[in-house]
């Protein structure tokens, strides 16, 4: 009976929620719908608490006044780019401010923070840097990924008793 009810219940959610408050589309609105998530800077919905307003228009990767930016590298865990001598302090970064986010400049780390739009900034001194950006995930995201590995193994244990089992 409890069993029953559970998948009553689980079946009513499902209508309820999923299903009549569904936005149902044509095929031509769905394929416009596409086209114009394809053009967007980005889903509203996905943005940092710290980001207001609409997002603002970069041309470049890196930005710092007039100083002269190389790219030396640019994927999505680390981003190393070099700033040459100049009068900004601070690096407007085409990326969103992430608390994990650690700028370091021959060891010696760089302050980071969000602008009005959710940009990370980076404080660089006036002098040239090479800025290495690493998102360096915590030591508890380590061992959260071992515990479910070890968690995994024992379920795999506890199954080989049954499998002896069956096979005599």
């Amino acid at each position: 009976m409890f069993a029953i009810g559970t998948v009553a219940i689980s079946f009513a959610f499902s209508f309820a929620h999923i299903i009549r408050e569904a936005r149902w589309l044509t095929p031509s609105q769905f394929e416009q719908t596409l086209s114009d998530i394809r053009g967007s800077a980005s889903i509203p919905f996905w943005l940092p608490v710290w980001a207001h307003g609409p997002l603002p228009e970069m041309n470049a990767l890196v930005e710092a006044g007039d100083r002269n930016i190389k790219i030396e590298s640019w994927t999505p865990e680390r981003r190393v780019f070099h700033i040459d001598r100049g009068n900004t302090t601070v690096a407007r970064v085409k990326t969103f401010f992430y608390p994990l986010w650690v700028a370091t400049n021959g060891g010696r780390v760089l302050p980071i923070s969000p602008d009005d739009h959710g940009v990370l900034l980076i404080a660089v001194p006036p002098e040239g840097v090479s800025v290495q950006l690493d998102l360096r995930e915590p030591r508890r995201g380590r061992i959260a990924g071992g515990a479910s590995l070890a968690g995994w193994f024992l379920i795999g244990l506890l199954l080989i008793p049954i499998y002896r089992r069956t096979r005599k």
